[in-house]
């Protein structure tokens, strides 16, 4: 009797903590909702992708239909006595079994990282080998739940465009712009702020404007003239011009404009963002290069636009929205800034006015 109890007290133990371990290999979960990106155009899936083995799976029919690739027996077929997957795309011919590691693509063998499946009906398999089909390259950013398939010439394409607008960027010494914000964070709290400057740095001269606007302190308006050592002060508390002598304002107005500048994200834009943009020619013979970035949730995005001029890659114009959602409180918050260049290297003048000219 004794070795009954025991051996009962073996095999329930054996089951409660053994047996989970032994089908962990085979478990499977949905993963949280997610952002599908293809060659620069978004959309939100919900229950799309599957992990298997700790390797996140998209349903294959699903990735390639929002390619634009049709299940028809031209270009996907499915062999239920094989249990294999053939795709056909223009001059690519790729296939793979359910439960094989190896897949071809043009009879090249592809080592995947885990196992094809079948799963509610529908076959899944790695990104990475979707966007092979295509002829493409992926990214997967689990952080921000962002599928991201994209060309690889057009990615070199746009890196290299947005590395030498920084360059002129950097390498300027004159050019104007303004810098539109507006910050929302619900009904009762708004800033506005809109701001022009005039940079001359060859003659180390400065001037800008801005109006700064909230539902809290509602609103102020300041001017400056700025020299190497010098500066000219106004506000709307203040009506007249104030000097101040020997002080850095001319530097830190300057460093202002460029952390507003690269605060609209120019400065942190990384891999995984430049796969999310798209780029094309407009009408003006700009280049334009635009997109949705996802960052951190798939609940909050920006909506990224960069205008370029085709020929010299200087910036004309930074458009973004960032749109954020709070677990927290329930709620959207949103920040627009839009920033216009002009006159790179013109023959502009900033002239102090007559007043502080004879100070």
């Amino acid at each position: 009797m004794k070795k009954v109890l025991f051996s009962g007290a073996l095999l329930l133990f054996s089951l409660l903590f053994f047996t989970p371990f032994t089908f962990a290999a085979d478990y499977v979960a949905w993963t949280d909702d997610v952002n599908v990106t293809i060659d620069g155009t978004s959309s939100k899936y919900y229950n799309l992708p599957v992990t298997s083995k700790s390797v996140t799976l998209f349903p294959v029919s699903d990735i390639l239909k929002k390619a634009g690739i049709q299940a028809d027996k031209g270009h996907i077929v499915w062999d239920s006595t094989e249990k294999s997957i053939t795709i056909t795309k223009d001059s690519i011919k790729a296939s793979f079994k359910i439960g094989s590691r190896t897949a071809y693509i043009n009879n090249k063998p592809v080592t995947l990282n885990t196992e094809p499946m079948l799963y509610m009906g529908k076959s899944y398999i790695q990104a990475s080998f979707l966007a092979e089909c295509m002829g493409k390259k992926a990214m997967w950013d689990y952080k921000a739940g962002n599928l991201i398939i994209y060309d690889e010439a057009q990615f070199n394409a746009i890196k290299e465009a947005l590395q030498k607008a920084n360059s002129q960027l950097a390498a300027s010494n004159k050019f104007k712009f303004s810098i539109d914000m507006d910050s929302n964070e619900g009904e009762e709290s708004n800033i506005k702020i809109n701001a022009f400057i005039e940079w001359d740095g060859k003659n180390k001269l400065l001037h800008g404007t801005s109006e700064f606007g909230s539902s809290f302190y509602g609103k102020e308006y300041s001017e400056i003239y700025a020299t190497e050592k010098t500066s000219y002060e106004r506000s709307s508390k203040i009506g007249a011009f104030e000097k101040q002598e020997e002080t850095d304002e001319y530097q830190e107005t300057i460093q202002q404009g460029w952390s507003m500048i690269k605060s609209s994200f120019i400065d942190k834009i990384d891999d995984f963002m430049i796969a999310s943009l798209k780029a094309r020619i407009n009408s003006a013979n700009e280049l334009v290069i635009e997109g949705i970035i996802f960052e951190n949730n798939p609940d909050s995005k920006t909506i990224a636009k960069i205008v370029l001029d085709s020929k010299t890659y200087n910036y004309k114009v930074i458009h973004h929205s960032l749109l954020k959602y709070s677990s927290y409180e329930d709620s959207f918050s949103k920040d627009i800034m839009m920033i216009k260049f002009s006159d790179w290297d013109g023959d502009f003048k900033i002239v102090l006015p007559k007043e502080l000219a004879e100070q």
